[in-house]
């Protein structure tokens, strides 16, 4: 018996064979506790398949593309009168936030230094473009 390591949750349980048992089954019997503590049979299911149930890998992002973020981000520091940023500057804003990964601000820095928004004078030190 375990819990169904999904957003969908439950309980599960299923029989464990020895190697002298010929019949071998990947059936999972789902359940829930009632308040008596007793066990209560809510269905079946392939157990390999509620692995499988929209597991999604958690790292703490929130967002993968993070290119429109750092531009509003770089937009509203020059609104303040803010032309450039430091590195660790983004880093405390995006990465600590954990709204994304450092390497993912980097290419994301990247893209938009292409994009004409960005320059970097130096290492470090990222600079807003106006745009005129």
């Amino acid at each position: 018996m375990s819990e169904i390591p999904t957003r969908s949750g439950g309980n599960y349980g299923c029989i464990l064979f020895h190697k002298l048992i010929e019949a071998d089954s990947n059936d999972a019997f789902l359940y829930k506790q009632n308040k008596n503590r007793w066990l209560e049979v809510t269905g079946s299911k392939n157990k390999f398949d509620l692995y499988k149930e929209e597991r999604q890998k958690s790292d703490g992002r929130r967002n993968s593309n993070v290119d429109p973020l750092v531009y509003d981000y770089f937009q509203n520091q020059s609104i303040q009168g803010i032309q450039t940023i430091m590195w660790a500057e983004l880093k405390e804003e995006f990465v600590a936030n954990n709204v994304c990964s450092t390497d993912t601000l980097n290419k994301s820095c990247k893209r938009l230094m292409k994009q004409g928004v960005l320059t970097k004078p130096e290492k470090g030190i990222y600079q807003w473009v106006a745009n005129d």
